[in-house]
This record gives structure tokens, sequence and C-alpha cells, in this order.
């Protein structure tokens, strides 16, 4: 049987707080808006499966460079 996982679980799995991972599933919705990884519901409450953790891993890292640039800004000491 498969495991189901809740927000709070997938964001500890993570290491970072369900905002952030709420604020990064919904980024990877506006990209990839059918995938089912993203949209896995029983009634309000959003769960996940073991592969969609897989899936999401995979799309966190498969950002563009553009993205990862916009998301870590370089600073020089000047």
């Amino acid at each position: 049987m498969t495991k189901i996982l809740n927000r709070k679980e997938v964001a500890e799995l993570f290491g970072v707080s369900q905002k952030t991972l709420q604020k990064q599933i919904n980024e990877l919705k506006e990209k990839h808006p059918n995938n089912s990884c993203l949209n896995r519901y029983i009634g309000k409450r959003q769960i996940f499966t073991e592969g969609d953790v897989n899936q999401i891993t995979e799309l966190l890292c498969s950002k563009s460079p553009k993205d990862q640039t916009a998301n870590h800004q370089i600073t020089t000491g000047a």
C-alpha cells in the first residue's frame, strides 16, 4: 500500500516550513498546472504519495537557471 503524507510531513522531509513548501508548490502549479502530484486532495486537505514527493523533488531540482539566480542573489563586497 502507498504511504500518504500530509503537507506538514512533506515540509519536514524537505527541511522547510509549511509556508515555504506551499509557496514552492504554488510556483510549481503555475508552471505545471496539470501535474497530479501538485493537485492531490482529500476534501480540502492536500495529500502526497511517496511518488508525488519524488516528482516534486525532480521539479524543484529542474528549475531553470534564471529561476535559481532570482532566488539566490549574489552579493560582492565593494
